[in-house]
């Protein structure tokens, strides 16, 4: 999981969500904003996505772990049906994808 100060606010998640830069890939759309201060970051993972509790929990930690790791822009990231079956390898790969994409 994040620090606190690294997590996205209600009303900071709807404003990126709104204007925020978008990159897609088959497993992630990727939403973006530059910020000045610190990068804040958010996963949402659907039920449609992974329909129990369990599943989505585990995508979401280890979605959270990758992003940790790569934090430098204000960050949503929603998941695709592509992101079943994924191994985290593949995971991390697609993410850093998009990143480049990104700069």
């Amino acid at each position: 999981m994040l620090k606190k100060e690294q997590r996205l606010s209600r009303d900071k998640f709807n404003s990126i969500f709104a204007s925020g830069k978008r990159i897609h890939s088959d497993a992630f759309s990727l939403i973006y904003s530059p910020t000045t201060d610190v990068p804040r970051a958010s996963v949402v993972v659907s039920k449609k996505v992974a329909g129990g509790v369990i599943a989505r929990n585990l995508l979401k930690r280890r979605l959270y772990n990758i992003i940790k790791t790569n934090l430098v822009h204000d960050t949503i990231l929603l998941t695709k049906q592509g992101v079943k079956g994924k191994s985290f390898e593949e995971l991390v790969e697609i993410y850093n994808d998009l990143l480049t994409k990104a700069k």
